[in-house]
């Protein structure tokens, strides 16, 4: 249901990206391809964008609200 109700722009991005999402209290924290955690857990805001400071390719963003997470994937470029 929660990730349902979030949208990342633009993908592939350039490292700004755009997260807009109904629900308070979000978590994000960002993951290589390989599994190995590039950002920790930092609290989504409503100040957009968010500045990736990430090399190019391939990462999982990993999204926490309340007791439910998922992942979504971006490309940096």
């Amino acid at each position: 249901f929660f990730e349902n109700h979030l949208e990342l722009y633009p993908n592939p991005s350039s490292g700004k990206i755009f997260i807009n999402t109904p629900f308070s209290d979000v978590n994000y924290s960002i993951y290589s391809i390989d599994g190995r955690m590039v950002i920790d857990t930092r609290k989504l805001t409503s100040s957009n964008p968010l500045n990736l400071n990430l090399n190019k390719g391939t990462y999982l963003i990993k999204f926490t609200h309340e007791n439910s997470s998922f992942f979504k994937q971006i490309i940096i470029h």
